[in-house]
């Protein structure tokens, strides 16, 4: 892998991670245009959602430290969110779970172009929920158990390549009544054991990680870590005034050209 190759693949990863377009749909795309060798991306995969877990990391320092003291109580809200993600180790046979489905839909980019279509409905769907948070909002501390359900729900969807995670669960957060700064917060810190378990499935590929180049790991790394902490700072600022669902046309393009690359 080339470090050009590696830097693009950092900015799709740390762009789309928390972008609502979908890191896995992007990175399936990106896989079908540049016919990349699979067994290599597992590994570099895992480079990559480390760094977009770092900017989460370094983006909510204050939250983070915050779940300690006077939102202690966001800290099972976020693990009854996190619960329906151990569904996709649902056994669906007798050698195969609920994720080894997941892959498989990964490699059939049309249906992945139905992933996208699939979020592009949602964000301009939630145009309507963006509306009804400035009259009927409540503040992160209001968050119920019901929410902290449906929301984990949302995510357990996202994993289905081209559906997003950043929109299935903000747009939920909204949907229950949520103000837009404290859906963002909570859909992001909701990624953070996302990611950790995304990497704990791809840890019998860490290993590879040793028979590759390291610099173009560095400069995947580095630039999936700082599109990353552009990519929330973006999120925030468009949930905010409400044109989250600017990305509806963008997300219909992609499906387009996932149906084209299919046929």
């Amino acid at each position: 892998m080339s470090h050009l190759d590696a830097i693009i693949f950092g900015l799709v990863q740390g762009l789309t991670e928390f972008l609502p377009v979908s890191s896995s749909g992007h990175l399936a795309l990106a896989r079908a245009l540049t016919g990349s060798s699979a067994q290599n991306l597992l590994a570099f995969d895992v480079a990559l959602h480390l760094a977009t877990l770092l900017a989460v990391l370094v983006a909510f320092r204050a939250s983070l430290l915050e779940l300690l003291g006077a939102r202690r109580r966001w800290v099972l809200l976020l693990m009854l969110a996190t619960a329906p993600l151990g569904l996709v180790l649902l056994p669906v046979g007798e050698e195969r779970h609920l994720k080894d489905l997941v892959e498989l839909f990964a490699k059939d980019i049309r249906l992945v172009g139905l992933g996208f279509l699939a979020t592009a409905a949602l964000l301009l769907f939630s145009r309507r929920f963006e509306r009804a948070s400035e009259s009927e909002s409540h503040e992160p501390s209001q968050l119920d158990v019901k929410d902290a359900l449906l929301i984990g729900i949302a995510q357990l969807f996202a994993v289905l390549p081209g559906v997003s995670r950043a929109g299935s669960t903000i747009t939920i957060a909204l949907a229950r009544g949520a103000a837009p700064e404290p859906a963002c917060e909570f859909a992001f810190l909701l990624s953070i054991p996302a990611v950790l378990g995304a990497v704990a499935l791809e840890a019998r590929n860490i290993h590879e990680l040793t028979t590759l180049n390291p610099g173009p790991i560095a400069s995947g790394f580095t630039a999936a870590f700082l599109t990353g902490l552009a990519a929330i700072g973006a999120v925030r600022w468009l949930v905010e005034r409400q044109r989250l669902w600017l990305f509806a046309p963008y997300l219909l393009a992609c499906a387009a050209l996932s149906f084209a690359l299919g046929g």
